[in-house]
């Protein structure tokens, strides 16, 4: 008798890693009908480590960055002031207590510009 396993025809090879693919990052669920659409800049990185600028940067590279909807709450001060997804801490907090904003660890140089700079100066 004939194994059945052998009889099967050949199946194509399977799909790629999703991961790896670049047509991955446009099939993220994006409202097209809304204003601005696809092309919605995302805000700059700001009050964050370099090691956590890198991270969410690759977040955003591979559509696995979520925006928030409504301010987080801080979790040194316990108010709604977190303005930028994946942060724990507000912009204050984070230079009052000269940490980084997602990952709390103290560092020397924080990377990006305060929002309070950017602001100043497009005024």
């Amino acid at each position: 008798m004939e194994d059945p396993n052998l009889l099967k025809p050949l199946t194509p090879a399977p799909f790629p890693n999703p991961n790896l693919v670049d047509q991955w990052i446009s099939a993220s669920k994006i409202n097209e009908t809304e204003v601005g659409g696809r092309f919605r800049p995302l805000s700059e990185i700001t009050e964050v480590c370099q090691r956590c600028k890198e991270h969410i940067e690759w977040k955003r590279r591979y559509g696995k960055y979520k925006t928030l909807t409504e301010p987080a709450k801080c979790q040194r001060c316990t108010k709604r002031t977190v303005r930028q997804s994946h942060h724990k801490l507000c912009a204050a907090c984070a230079k009052e207590q000269r940490v980084c904003a997602k990952c709390c660890c103290c560092i020397e140089q924080i990377v990006g510009k305060d929002l309070a700079e950017v602001e100043s100066k497009q005024k």
